[in-house]
């Protein structure tokens, strides 16, 4: 399917994505000591791997969530890696009980009720639990936790980070190319409409004045205009459907069509510039240098409980640690599918699935990039905590209902990093446990050639 094609149609899956990311992100970042008051009630005998603050993290506990990680997972992350993330986390929830910070019932119900909603029937919201082996009471305890450690961030670091006008204009002046159509571009907006009658209703709207991508946000059934009133970005010919493709070309810039039929229902597209103005794009501007500047915040503060923090560390975790490493230096191969070579404009689709957070992922990024630009392939490098194709110079939110399918088929677990190559060879982290980049550029090439 092509690609702005399949965001035209976003229904089920932006809320299946959503949901589904926000499970992923809970389990992967929160995910890793149960409720402190349920550790606190068990007796545990086995030696302590770690005292932090006189709380204490024993073998068994760092045994025990190790085993929730997913093998795939397990190559790609140590058992000194997840202890230290329990120390960030016991300490930041220590803190949130020095600070007496509670969550209610109601909070968590109402959180869980949001995750739930975003998907289109509970059945599909409880396969999602188990695909993650997670219940709704573990869920539950997450959610609280999460709450917890948000509103301790709020309290101490986040609620004071602002952003200012001069960052905004600064950032796209240094970003110009993000905001300007390369040649062969256009961009338009479209309102999604179920009948010819309701198409019909829009243009006589918009013909009384009202504006378009307001209209857009309230008006149209694709998803996505909710937060992108419509706006569907720079694109090229050859990458949307034919009916929509030939209309939107044909238009004037400012200038809005009659209502376009395609399989997915009738469009009203508008033409806009070439160029993303600096008021059009502050919003999303302002989110980006927001989130950077709370990960930096969070950051340092992380650093300072640690380092006023008593932190024990035992002497079994170095050798613990090593015999891990050990284990992870084993080479990781591609495997091959049975499946039919998966191509777009009768080329591969050549995937890798990272996330913002990833570290073994920026290692190993360049190497990717560097093989797959060689070769008449079509590459989709999914991050999957925000949803972009960071192959693209636009900023998707979210994956076609076709590629999460895709992932599901492939990579299960949602691992990180994660390689699908023309749906004929499939590798789960990467090859070595120290980044190669030589070899991995080897690796990714012989995959390659083997289905071109």
């Amino acid at each position: 399917m092509k690609k702005k094609k399949s965001k035209i149609n976003q229904k089920v899956k932006s809320a299946i994505f959503t949901a589904v990311l926000a499970i992923i992100v809970i389990s992967l970042f929160y995910y890793l000591i149960a409720k402190e008051s349920s550790n606190n009630q068990s007796e545990d005998s086995s030696s302590p791997v770690a005292i932090v603050n006189g709380g204490k993290i024993t073998e068994n506990d760092l045994d025990k969530e190790y085993s929730k990680i997913s093998e795939e997972y397990q190559a790609l992350v140590s058992k000194d890696q997840l202890l230290d993330q329990l120390i960030n986390k016991k300490l930041v929830l220590q803190e949130a009980n020095n600070q007496d910070i509670l969550v209610s019932d109601s909070e968590i119900e109402e959180q869980l009720n949001i995750v739930k909603q975003q998907f289109p029937t509970e059945e599909l919201f409880m396969e999602a639990l188990e695909q993650q082996g997670l219940t709704l009471e573990i869920m539950g305890i997450q959610i609280e936790e999460t709450i917890l450690i948000n509103k301790l961030l709020n309290q101490t670091v986040i609620s004071d980070i602002e952003v200012s006008e001069q960052e905004i204009s600064e950032y796209y002046t240094g970003n110009n190319e993000q905001f300007t159509a390369k040649e062969g571009e256009i961009r338009v907006a479209h309102i999604l409409a179920e009948s010819e009658e309701e198409a019909g209703e829009i243009i006589s709207i918009l013909k009384n004045g009202r504006n378009f991508q307001d209209l857009a946000q309230a008006v149209s059934k694709d998803p996505s205009a909710e937060f992108n009133k419509g706006d569907l970005g720079f694109f090229s010919q050859g990458t949307m459907v034919a009916e929509f493709e030939d209309e939107a070309f044909s238009l004037k810039v400012g200038q809005i069509s009659e209502p376009v039929k395609t399989e997915f229902g009738y469009h009203i597209i508008k033409r806009l510039p070439n160029i993303i103005s600096l008021n059009e794009a502050k919003d999303g501007i302002s989110a980006v240098i927001l989130n950077s500047k709370q990960s930096e915040s969070i950051e340092g503060y992380i650093s300072e409980l640690r380092d006023n923090a008593d932190i024990k560390l035992s002497e079994e975790i170095a050798p613990l640690g090593a015999a891990i490493q050990e284990e992870t230096e084993i080479e990781n191969e591609f495997k091959e599918t049975s499946d039919e070579i998966c191509t777009e404009d009768e080329k591969p689709i050549i995937r890798m699935y990272t996330s913002s957070t990833c570290e073994k992922c920026r290692d190993i990024e360049i190497a990717f990039r560097n093989t797959v630009q060689t070769y008449d392939v079509v590459v989709k490098e999914w991050e999957l905590d925000t949803g972009d194709n960071l192959y693209t110079s636009e900023i998707e939110t979210s994956m076609t209902s076709s590629e999460y399918e895709l992932l599901k088929k492939y990579n299960p677990s949602f691992a990180v990093p994660a390689y699908v190559f023309g749906c004929r060879y499939v590798r789960i982290g990467n090859a070595f446990a120290e980044p190669d980049y030589l070899e991995e550029e080897k690796i990714f090439m012989e995959t390659i050639e083997r289905i071109i």
